[in-house]
């Protein structure tokens, strides 16, 4: 479905006209990835907050900028994208949707999410130039977006 994309060279702005979010949502886990994909894309073009439609949001969030959570407190862990935070025109959230065209896989949900988070902040943080990277990309722990874990959750 997806396969032109990975043979076409973009600068940001052709880029995020390209971006066919429309082309995704034959299944539920479609769906799913059109949704992050099209808040990704509108991050990139506004700056802004990206949050989850089941994420509630019980504190005032501190200054963010170019942020993203860690899914748990365990070492190796993924990126969680349930909460961005960035600046318009980001350079990471530009890397992902790059990532996301060239490498998607409709028959794994997490490649397309946060595995694909974590590949590219990897590569991102590796970047020679440290001090840009620091201002492009703030791994935060998960308790910052998460106090509250899923194991102290009560059924509702």
């Amino acid at each position: 479905m997806l396969k032109k994309a990975a043979t076409k060279s973009f600068d940001s702005s052709s880029f995020l006209d390209y971006v066919d979010v429309e082309r995704l949502g034959d299944d539920e886990d479609e769906e799913e990835i059109g949704v992050n994909v099209r808040g990704s894309k509108e991050v990139v073009r506004y700056g802004g907050i990206y949050l989850d439609s089941d994420i509630i949001v019980l504190n005032p969030f501190p200054a963010l900028n170019n942020t993203v959570g860690l899914e748990d407190q365990l070492a190796g862990s993924s990126l969680n994208g349930a909460v961005m935070a960035f600046r318009k025109n980001s350079l990471f959230i530009m890397e992902c949707l790059k990532e996301f065209y060239a490498t998607y896989d409709d028959t794994q949900l997490r490649w397309n999410g946060a595995d694909l988070l974590t590949r590219v902040a990897r590569r991102f943080l590796k970047k020679e130039d440290n001090f840009i990277t620091q201002l492009e990309l703030s791994v935060q722990p998960s308790y910052i977006f998460f106090p509250i874990g899923s194991q102290d959750m009560e059924r509702v």
